[in-house]
């Protein structure tokens, strides 16, 4: 996880990442200077939909996050494309929330995989020529 000089979160080397608070408020650090992802894109406007019901947590910020404020939340997880969402458990040694991926990782990992999963009319057919040999 990059930490800027004045002990603010960046985000983690090839992906963005999520923190959720004990609050329940989902916190990932603004586009500013950072990788502004499709994957974490995605996952906040679903966490966004669920917060609007009522459901799973309570809000969705992005706003700056100071990484001594970032230790304390419950959960914390990377975005990105290759994996879609990857739960981190211990930061530095120390377990984050239970040191167990979390309910909100969890979900968002589930919603993303139907998503890839689903909407066979939505790809677009790309004809390769044969090869030659």
């Amino acid at each position: 996880v990059g930490i800027r000089e004045d002990g603010y979160i960046s985000e983690a080397a090839v992906m963005n990442v999520t923190f959720v608070t004990r609050e329940g408020v989902v916190v990932t650090p603004p586009y500013e200077g950072i990788l502004k992802g499709c994957t974490l894109r995605r996952s906040l406007e679903l966490l966004r939909g669920a917060a609007d019901k009522g459901q799973l947590v309570k809000s969705v910020e992005q706003r700056p996050i100071l990484a001594a404020d970032a230790r304390d939340c419950v959960e914390m997880f990377f975005t990105g494309g290759d994996v879609h969402v990857y739960a981190i458990t211990h930061w530095d040694g120390k377990p984050v929330g239970d040191g167990k991926p979390g309910p909100v990782a969890r979900w968002v990992w589930q919603q993303l995989v139907k998503e890839s999963e689903s909407g066979a009319e939505q790809r677009i057919p790309v004809p390769y020529p044969a090869a030659k040999l």
